[in-house]
């Protein structure tokens, strides 16, 4: 029911993410970050072209692009340069959309084959960058402060439905507003990069998961009724997180969320029910019907109706060694464990100075076909039908074995690897990263803003039974949130989600924990103030 305190808090909540977006997305124009594109090999002009092949010169091949398209972008952007010397022309919004309208104007183009190299694939880049890009062209015209433009629009609506899916709800209102700071602040900080200059690069957009992660776990956990309202809003959300997965997969951690809570309730129920039901039959049953919330449902549903629409448009290219339709999955996972054990370093043969980097997976496949006797000479591994680059999509199979082959021989040693090395790791490279990328007042405002919070517990009505849970959601997002560091690296360029999520966990979670803790006593001060027993 409707009361003018749940009124009052609605309101509030609308004006104050309206004002922590509309300052960043000011912010980020005052920066020139709508218009930039990242510096760095097989980059923004790959998605950029295949976006332009479609959207002009309508080819429609299934994420194929003409290599002329990609040439032009390349010779206006660059202008021949691949030093760093070139990252001011690709903060130029002039220099930018004139190569867009170069690349858009070679005249009529007809589609050629791959194996001439007159098509192109991304490479290994997700292929979701470039329905983003096709979409902003869409909405806001052939230029590139459309995707910029777009990015706040999805942002926008993902949280404006947030919103009304819990409509005064003091606990739901102060989580969306710590999440519209993270976003404040990360536009206002020194976290954007040449690698990743803006909020449309291929390394950020997966931060538009989180909302859409947060709306569905609270769903599911609080047991919010299935009406048409809540049924349209979930799947807005859903289709959004399913969306940013597909422009940068590491959005995955959302699922793995959504579907955890839905399995840690449904055990939980089945505990519960089998300590007081006489027949565990029926306690079994209650327990498989939990796994069927409504949300993680819609979420599942999408799920596999984006794979089974990708894999029926997708040109049969992205079947071949040489492209993939996702980013690389094993380079990177091996890449950066064998950065911290020693014998997994021995795989790739290089030592010192030169066991760094993208050389160690490269190193460790060639080294592994030969002793495999798949290969004599290692330039075999470079010979591709579309004559670009290397085996890709064969080189990640090779990864695989090599990295699944190290763990299964050595799985204790990896364990230890990975919970008493990586994650600790991640954690101080997080602190680190933090401390050096926001300014100290942006700090202070997120310790100002968990005051606010704390005061707002007092004052409104809330549900301490909600806040449990709330707690438990923002627990498990900080652990979610950190899973593809740990598998990967935890650089600067990665830590969108981390440098949004954990904060807004802290500013939410401590004045939360510390009420619900003050709760169990009842103190005498609080009767009459806002808190609801549930």
């Amino acid at each position: 029911m409707r009361t003018p305190r749940r009124s009052l808090i609605l309101v509030a909540t609308i004006v104050v993410c309206g004002l922590f977006i509309g300052a960043a997305y000011k912010r980020g124009i005052e920066r020139g970050m709508a218009t930039a594109i990242e510096y760095g090999p097989f980059s923004f002009q790959m998605p950029l072209a295949c976006a332009i092949t479609d959207t002009v010169y309508k080819f429609n091949l299934g994420y194929a692009c003409a290599a002329p398209v990609y040439r032009k972008l390349v010779e206006v952007q660059m202008a021949g340069d691949e030093s760093e010397n070139v990252i001011p022309r690709l903060s130029d919004g002039a220099i930018i959309n004139e190569s867009i309208r170069a690349a858009s104007s070679l005249g009529p183009l007809t589609p050629g084959t791959f194996d001439t190299g007159e098509l192109m694939t991304p490479y290994y880049n997700d292929l979701g960058m470039i329905d983003f890009i096709k979409i902003g062209f869409r909405l806001y015209g052939p230029r590139i402060e459309s995707l910029y433009n777009l990015f706040f629009t999805l942002l926008a609506a993902s949280t404006i439905a947030f919103i009304l899916a819990f409509p005064g709800n003091l606990l739901a209102a102060l989580a969306i507003v710590a999440v519209a700071f993270g976003f404040f602040a990360e536009l206002f900080s020194n976290m954007f990069t040449p690698p990743m200059p803006t909020v449309y690069s291929m390394r950020y957009p997966s931060t538009l998961a989180i909302i859409p992660t947060l709306h569905l776990t609270l769903l599911t956990v609080w047991r919010q009724r299935l009406t048409p309202t809540a049924f349209l809003l979930a799947l807005l959300q859903a289709a959004l997180l399913v969306f940013a997965m597909r422009i940068r997969f590491s959005a995955i951690w959302g699922v793995v969320l959504i579907f955890s809570a839905v399995v840690i309730q449904a055990a939980w129920s089945l505990y519960r029910d089998l300590r007081t039901r006489d027949i565990w039959q029926v306690a079994a049953v209650d327990g498989v019907r939990a796994l069927f919330r409504w949300p993680a449902v819609i979420v599942f549903i999408l799920l596999l109706s984006n794979a089974i629409h990708l894999r029926s448009v997708i040109h049969p290219v992205y079947e071949s060694d040489d492209a993939l339709p996702m980013h690389l999955t094993w380079h990177p996972w091996f890449t950066n464990y064998a950065a911290f054990d020693p014998d997994a370093m021995a795989l790739s043969g290089l030592t010192g100075a030169a066991a760094y980097g993208d050389d160690i997976a490269w190193q460790a496949a060639r080294l592994y076909a030969e002793r495999v006797h798949l290969i004599k000479d290692p330039a075999t591994l470079n010979l591709t039908m579309t004559k670009f680059g290397t085996r890709i999509a064969f080189h990640d199979v090779l990864m695989r074995r090599i990295f699944l082959d190290y763990i299964a021989r050595h799985p204790l040693r990896a364990l230890k690897v990975y919970l008493f090395v990586k994650v600790p790791i991640v954690v101080i490279r997080y602190w680190r990263d933090k401390a050096a990328a926001f300014q100290t007042w942006l700090t202070v405002s997120g310790f100002a803003l968990a005051a606010i919070f704390a005061a707002c517990l007092v004052l409104l009505p809330w549900s301490p039974s909600q806040g449990a849970s709330m707690l438990a959601v923002m627990a498990g997002a900080v652990i979610a949130s950190g899973l593809p560091h740990v598998a990967g690296a935890p650089n600067l360029a990665y830590f969108g989600d981390m440098f949004i999520i954990w904060p807004a966990a802290f500013y939410v979670g401590t004045p939360l924990a510390l009420f619900l803790l003050i709760l169990r006593k009842r103190p005498s001060w609080l009767k009459g103030r806002g808190v609801v027993t549930p």
